[in-house]
């Protein structure tokens, strides 16, 4: 074998698509190109991208300086160039890999460059070089120039260790179907040559011992080759991983990866003598004869290969798909250009192969006019890429259990890469598809109408149509997309294309008084946020976390008119303006919202909420998008109405409650709050459970209190929302609550006494009692709380109990919110007062009991049903002429269960409060009848 005279061959081809890649490019375009290894080999101040002196640079074995020196003094005036003199180098080789040279690159294609580098450069110098790498990217932008740099360490990537991955890297997906792309496409730029090249195509399956060979018997030099490993065997692994990884890149190129999809499934066909295109690239050079450029070519290579494939499996309905797949590829509108036999090299071959395939003007016309298509054009093409790539990636997953253990994918990328596609293809409930992805870029329809019907379930339904005519009810035509709301068909359409601020509208109402300039309104509003309708950029990343919200809109009331405003037509003067609970009537403004989030995984989720529930259920799926209680938050909700009436006051208000809830939640110390807001004439509250976040409605006061009395698994603060205004001391007492201490608070009005205590897990006890001494109700409350803390701190000292007690008591000052005051529990009783106590029988915990008054002893075992009217005529008896005052308890000592405690619930204060209520009640219930039968004998 002639060494020489292959590595002249492959030379002589490599110039030849050098050539043709300078021929696409602008005089000042080429001396970028001609520059780009001179950039590397010296670090200069006054060339592109200089760091400092000590960035790696140096070039094995560049000696073509002239071509590059002439370009440097064009590009920058008094450049002076000293050749560098060393035996050793950090830049072993660059190459331009991709479509550069092929028929398959044009005027607007990027040059993604492989920067080689010698395998021992330390962190600090890859840091300087990826950094001299972005400044040459930068300044190559310039002229019109999409440069891309990939440092490269042949060592590792021999050995299989590849980048995690990224946007640019496929990471563990593909290993050898990436040499094989490289070795059939590179383009030499400067530095070390491929021992690949010198290695026979029969000789590929021992190809590390016969390149060591090659040295060993000093036909080469290791200073002049670089090698990057062979392709004898591909692990059958790797098909499944690459399969994965292109149709993730389908997502946005989707023509491209059936290609390259397809040649996997052509190459597990062979499968374990696979023929890669890249050794039938190689077995051509080492031909006898002169080089055919168009022969040579990978991608007329690739379109040959895929078409034998395709036709040898009788798949005729597939072969359309191949070709048009490469059509689109080449991106050589025929139909459109002037065509001179001969003037254009490439669309000589592109005009023979349409003729080929016979395909027509009118054909190529319509393949032509894709980025015009129309939205059921482009369902039906997105139909067929998607059920060639699913093909495909059954077969190469099947291949790949067949004939191998694991993918040799990483579980990281796997994950990753399976998580881009399920957000990209998969259906689920309030997705809104893209249908319009990767496809036209002009789907604008210029009439379109929106039909609002009764279907024949009773719901009311909405579509949308082509062309603003609209004949009788069913008989529209087929519409574009239905849907039950006019949002979801204004977010669906503007984000595939169809519709924008351009469109005319033709509206059809039922019973919405949706508007024209309700409408315009929004569309504005989509185009100001998402212009163009195109999605927030995102990285392969972001998909190695879970999704996150990157955009909240919430559009109230859409096509509804508030309740308040159909009433008074917008002109109730009132001071009650929250939206939540408006007006005298208490109203709700907030009827409906249509929220639309925009996910870190690119995915448009539209929810439509209707009526309190709804406002409470969106908030609660809003929060359920970041972790609560670890400090971090959800986008920020922006909310419009366009509605007429109060729809700054909802706009603010949903704002307000949103972010106030939000930031609530987002402390470290939230886990367990309940968050209470005025809706209507009553309330409504958040609270966590499970780490889920749900919501309760409650009516009235009552069932406020009744559900704050409720015991808590643990000390649950509460938070009254800051928008709304609360009568009462409710939001006075909880801002002031403490974990593990047990507050009473005490408001004397003029015909009664208001008793509240928040106990030390947050959960409140209230009681109305008519208007007696505070000195005795206090004394009771005293020796009672410090009984059942003293016995459940035991054997803890009295202080240590009163320290878990504080008093308070609440004084009008004319305001809303009552001022605390701060008490001393322990007030003097009168004299004649009673200790009462309730003990438990252990041996009878589900009725059986015992009351002391004092040390006079009541139980169930004596007096059965008649011992609440037995110890209520005891008390009235020991009292003095004239002492009427409710009956208390001073202390309980009984069974859990008696308190109501559920089998998992610890017991706490609430449930001592409650039961001393309960008792207290029947006690004084026997004693006002014991009084009354007095007082009518």
């Amino acid at each position: 074998m002639d060494l020489k005279a292959i590595k002249k061959k492959f030379l002589t081809l490599n110039q030849m698509r050098l050539s043709r890649t300078r021929e696409t490019l602008r005089p000042q375009q080429q001396d970028v190109l001609d520059i780009l290894p001179l950039l590397f080999h010296v670090n200069h101040p006054s060339l592109p991208g200089f760091v400092s002196m000590e960035t790696p640079a140096g070039i094995s074995n560049y000696l073509k300086e002239g071509q590059a020196l002439m370009a440097a003094r064009r590009l920058v005036k008094g450049f002076e160039y000293k050749r560098l003199l060393s035996h050793y180098y950090d830049i072993h080789a660059l190459f331009l890999i991709g479509s550069s040279g092929t028929i398959a690159h044009s005027t607007k294609s990027d040059f993604d460059i492989w920067l080689c580098h010698a395998p021992n450069l330390d962190t600090a110098k890859l840091k300087e070089l990826r950094e001299k790498c972005a400044l040459i990217e930068k300044w190559a932008d310039g002229y019109n120039l999409e440069v891309h740099f990939f440092l490269m360490d042949a060592d590792r990537f021999r050995r299989g260790e590849v980048l995690d991955l990224s946007s640019e890297s496929s990471g563990t997906a593909q290993h050898d179907l990436l040499l094989d792309e490289f070795y059939r496409t590179a383009l030499w730029l400067a530095g070390r040559i491929p021992v690949w090249w010198l290695v026979p195509p029969e000789e590929e399956k021992n190809y590390t011992e016969y390149a060591k060979n090659l040295v060993a018997r000093r036909y080469l030099q290791d200073s002049e080759i670089i090698d990057f490993g062979g392709l004898g065997h591909m692990p059958a692994e790797e098909f499944f991983g690459a399969a994965v990884w292109q149709i993730y890149k389908a997502v946005d190129s989707p023509y491209k990866s059936v290609l390259k999809i397809l040649l996997m499934e052509a190459y597990a066909k062979d499968y374990p003598d696979i023929e890669f295109l890249s050794l039938t690239f190689k077995r051509k050079i080492y031909e006898p004869g002169e080089i055919s450029l168009n022969e040579l070519d990978p991608y007329l290579m690739l379109i040959d290969r895929l078409t034998d494939y395709v036709l040898k499996n009788g798949e005729q309905d597939r072969i359309e798909l191949v070709r048009r797949c490469f059509y689109f590829k080449i991106n050589l509108p025929l139909s459109k250009m002037r065509y001179i036999a001969g003037a254009n090299w490439q669309q000589d071959v592109m005009h023979a192969l349409a003729k080929k395939w016979d395909w027509r003007l009118n054909h190529l016309a319509m393949l032509d006019g894709r980025h015009h298509w129309k939205i059921e054009r482009i369902t039906q093409e997105r139909k067929a890429l998607v059920d060639e790539l699913t093909h495909s990636y059954f077969a190469l997953s099947q291949f790949a259990r067949e004939n191998a253990g694991l993918a040799m994918i990483s579980q990281r990328d796997l994950t990753v890469l399976g998580r881009k596609l399920y957000a990209a293809f998969e259906r689920k409930a309030g997705k809104v598809e893209i249908i319009n992805r990767g496809f036209s870029a002009d789907l604008h329809e210029p009439l379109v109408a929106l039909v609002q019907r009764r279907s024949q379930g009773g719901r009311e339904t909405w579509s949308m149509h082509r062309g603003g005519s609209l004949g009788a009810p069913g008989e529209e035509g087929a519409p574009l997309k239905r849907g039950s709301h006019v949002m979801e068909l204004l977010i669906w359409g503007y984000f595939n294309r169809l519709i924008d601020r351009r469109t005319a509208y033709a509206i059809q109402t039922h019973d919405s008084v949706f508007s024209d300039r309700e409408l315009h309104a929004l569309i504005h509003r989509l185009q100001q946020l998402f212009p163009g309708g195109r999605l927030p950029e995102v990285e392969i990343e972001d998909f190695a976390n879970k999704p996150r919200l990157l955009s909240v809109l919430l559009f109230v009331n859409v096509g509804v008119k508030a309740a308040s405003t159909r009433a008074r037509d917008g002109h109730l003067i009132t001071d009650k303006v929250d939206a939540l609970s408006f007006g005298a009537a208490g109203e709700n403004l907030i009827h409906s919202i249509d929220a639309l989030f925009v996910t870190s995984w690119q995915e448009l989720m539209f929810f439509h909420y209707e009526g309190v529930n709804g406002l409470l259920d969106c908030l609660c799926q809003y929060l359920q998008w970041s972790p609560l209680g670890e400090g971090e938050t959800p986008a920020t909700a922006q909310v419009f109405c366009y509605s007429s009436g109060h729809g700054d006051k909802i706009m603010r208000r949903v704002s307000e409650l949103f972010e106030s809830v939000c930031k609530a939640y987002a402390t470290p110390n939230s886990r367990h709050l309940r968050y209470v807001m005025a809706v209507e004439r009553g309330y409504a509250m958040l609270y966590l459970e499970d780490g889920i976040l749900k919501h309760v409605q409650l009516h009235t006061s009552e069932e406020l209190f009744e559900h704050l009395g409720r015991p808590q698994g643990q000390y649950s603060p509460l938070m009254f929302d800051p928008s709304a205004r609360y009568r009462g001391p409710l939001a006075a007492i909880f801002a002031h609550d403490k974990p593990g201490v047990v507050q009473f608070y005490f408001h004397v009005a003029a015909k009664e006494l208001e008793v509240y205590v928040l106990d030390e897990k947050g959960s409140l006890f209230h009681q109305l009692m008519p208007l007696a001494d505070p000195a005795v109700v206090l004394a009771h409350y005293h020796v009672f709380l410090r009984a059942i803390l003293k016995r459940q701190m035991f054997p803890a000292a009295a202080e240590a109990v009163m320290e878990r007690i504080e008093c308070y008591q609440l004084r009008d000052t004319g305001g809303e919110e009552p001022v605390l005051e701060r008490r001393k529990l322990a007030y003097q009783p009168p004299q004649r007062c009673f200790n009462v106590q309730v003990i438990g029988d252990p041996n009878d915990s589900s009725t059986g009991f015992t009351v002391f008054c004092d040390d006079v002893e009541f139980s169930t075992a004596e007096y059965g049903e008649s011992l609440f009217a037995e110890v209520a005529k005891h008390i009235m008896q020991q009292r003095g002429s004239g002492l009427d005052y409710p009956i208390y308890i001073t202390d309980i000592d009984v069974p859990a269960n008696l308190l109501g405690v559920e089998p998992r619930q610890n017991v706490q204060t609430i449930h001592y409060l409650a039961y001393k209520k309960l008792i207290e009640d029947r006690l004084n219930k026997a004693a006002q009848r014991a009084a009354a039968l007095n007082a009518s004998s």
